[in-house]
């Protein structure tokens, strides 16, 4: 199928919506034009006039070389990166899936049987998915942790330097940064640390999509240095949920063509192009709106001073001792000292005053703010928390109990 067709002064959703035709091929809702009965609810909600498969014009993901090619390079130049591989469904999982068995791997077919590979101690449990397909094994990197609300930093360069100083050295460097509440680490100073001894470092930095979009956030990790980056875009930005991008650098010491297989062994071949979309929306919003996400950084630097001047009994963790930066945007609200757990604040917030937290666990609740955020949003929530923090009354903090993310793995891997 010729799918080089000159569309490049049109943008994937404009031919997408300029489809024509009568659709004898997939997928089997043909647009959407004739569901009736319970489905012509669906058809009025979801965008099944723009879900198509690789028609002319729409070029083909595994070998994009026209509209996603296209898309592929602005999400590159967009984070410093000298390739991006583009993923519509799957999320930052499969970046991550990729790139772990491209480090472990090369393009070769076999196990990587006995590699050893370096990787924060709280990763993603796809990363450790990825040792288990390549039949390797694990050197945990312990990050520093807060003594009194168990709140998980960044991992230290010195952990990571007696890792490659001792023993055999590994295939791969594998931090996870930010972390779930927020946590960076020093990318720059690890990076440099790794590639001395010709190891790569790759970066899940699946919650860290808008880093670089402003100067008040920290920086990308393949500006810093990182070889390989993993971004979720539908998590901080404007994309549809499952929407991803695999970052290389100019200098990466695991090739694009290698990541490239991978990245084709757990990619789907059915891609959702409404999904492909968004990600084209997104990433062209995001290069033109420094402005407003300086504004976006600014109000949640306003709510997190106004939350720790006025809260008495609540407080925001603070991760200055224990991380190289943060995340200003995640809002994580201890709670081990108020008498209540971080469950029972989001069940108060959720019920009483209508705020969706994005998490909770025994000791804090959490929550994710973004660029696409109304303004209003935070007097609203500043004012509930200051209401419930008032009706507090101060105990002994509850006893430490590490804060894990959703799907994370770990002190035991296996």
């Amino acid at each position: 199928m010729n799918n080089n067709s000159d569309n490049s002064k049109r943008s994937l959703l404009e031919l997408l919506k300029q489809q024509r035709g009568v659709p004898f091929h997939m997928p089997g809702h043909k647009r959407g034009g004739v569901l009736s009965g319970g489905l012509s609810e669906y058809a009025r909600a979801l965008p099944y006039a723009i879900d198509a498969t690789e028609l002319p014009g729409l070029d083909n993901l595994r070998r994009p070389n026209g509209i996603l090619r296209e898309i592929a390079e602005k999400t590159a130049a967009l984070y410093g990166a000298r390739y991006a591989f583009l993923i519509p469904g799957g999320g930052s999982t499969c970046g991550i899936l990729a790139a772990v068995t491209a480090a472990l791997r090369g393009s070769q077919a076999e196990p990587a049987r006995g590699a050893v590979f370096a990787v924060s101690e709280y990763c993603h449990v796809s990363v450790t998915n990825a040792a288990r397909l390549s039949c390797a094994a694990i050197t945990k990197l312990a990050p520093a942790t807060d003594a009194q609300s168990g709140a998980i930093g960044g991992v230290l360069p010195e952990t990571v330097e007696r890792v490659l100083t001792r023993g055999s050295v590994p295939r791969a460097v594998v931090l996870t940064s930010p972390t779930y509440d927020g946590a960076v680490s020093d990318i720059a100073e690890i990076a440099e640390l790794a590639h001395k001894h010709g190891v790569p470092l790759i970066v899940d930095a699946a919650h860290g999509a808008h880093f670089g979009l402003s100067p008040l956030l920290p920086q990308s990790a393949v500006r810093l240095g990182a070889d390989v980056e993993i971004v979720s875009l539908h998590k901080t930005l404007p994309a549809m949920t499952g929407a991803a991008a695999l970052l290389v650098s100019e200098n990466s010491l695991i090739t694009a063509q290698d990541i490239a297989e991978w990245v084709n062994v757990f990619q789907t071949t059915s891609p959702s192009y409404p999904i492909l979309a968004s990600i084209e929306g997104c990433v062209d919003f995001c290069r033109h709106s420094e402005a407003e996400f300086t504004e976006y950084v600014t109000r949640v630097l306003d709510l997190r001073r106004r939350l720790t001047e006025n809260l008495r009994v609540l407080r925001l963790l603070d991760y200055s001792h224990i991380a190289f930066g943060a995340d200003p945007g995640k809002i994580a609200v201890y709670t081990g000292r108020a008498g209540i757990t971080g469950t029972q604040l989001l069940q108060i917030l959720r019920g009483k005053h209508a705020i969706e937290c994005e998490t909770a666990d025994e000791t804090r609740a959490l929550l994710m703010t973004s660029v696409c955020d109304d303004p209003q949003w935070y007097g609203v929530l500043a004012q509930a928390l200051e209401e419930i923090d008032a009706g507090l009354t101060e105990t002994v903090a509850a006893p430490v109990q590490l804060i894990l993310p959703p799907g994370s793995q770990g002190r035991e891997y296996f």
